[in-house]
């Protein structure tokens, strides 16, 4: 019976240091192929690492990009996605996700999932107003791009991200108690703002 187990928990190790060695560092990812038609993506899907499906007009995220296992890097840039489905918490090996110039309000609590997620951009996304609480497990995020959103604060449960080091507020209208407060909870973070108007809050 021991042996069994052993055997398992072998086996278990060495499918999970396989998948692990499938993934690219950053340096590695910057000159990989990246695929820019999913039917192309789907004849190698253990090939793909970056995907990007701009301007498609697409309504949300097909269903076969959860299929691809080791995608690293996901652009969906100036499509029409009102909502980001369950699903996307599928995607764990994401560093990098571009949904700018969308259609979204707000993320699904899934987001919180992509803990390896360093990257996100979600700029021009108008009518985006908020962020779920679940993002703070989203501890290896770096980059924060929300400008030409309409948010104006964000959860305190977000103060724990502390790898959190660029954040784009620009184009949004905050004002001064708001801009103090997202200082606060991010001290370690450069911060870029357009000039807080004076109105109250």
């Amino acid at each position: 019976m021991k042996k069994v187990i052993l055997l398992l928990l072998t086996s278990n190790f060495l499918l999970l240091t396989s998948n692990a060695q499938r993934l690219l560092d950053s340096i590695s990812l910057a000159h990989e192929y990246e695929y820019k038609s999913l039917a192309e993506a789907l004849a190698n899907p253990d090939s793909v690492h970056k995907l990007s499906l701009k301007r498609q007009k697409l309504s949300t995220i097909p269903q076969e990009v959860y299929s691809l296992p080791y995608l690293q890097e996901l652009d969906l840039t100036n499509n029409k996605i009102r909502v980001l489905p369950t699903e996307i918490a599928k995607l764990k090996n994401l560093s990098y996700l571009n949904v700018s110039k969308n259609l979204l309000e707000t993320f699904p609590k899934e987001i919180g999932e992509l803990t390896k997620l360093k990257t996100l951009v979600a700029s021009q996304n108008e009518v985006l107003s908020s962020f779920p609480p679940e993002m703070s497990k989203m501890e290896s995020l770096t980059y924060l791009d929300v400008w030409g959103t309409s948010i104006s604060e964000f959860p305190q449960e977000m103060s724990k991200m502390k790898n959190l080091m660029w954040i784009d507020l620009r184009t949004i209208n905050l004002n001064k108690d708001e801009k103090a407060e997202i200082e606060k909870l991010f001290p370690q973070a450069k911060i870029y703002s357009s000039e807080g108007c004076n109105c109250g809050p």
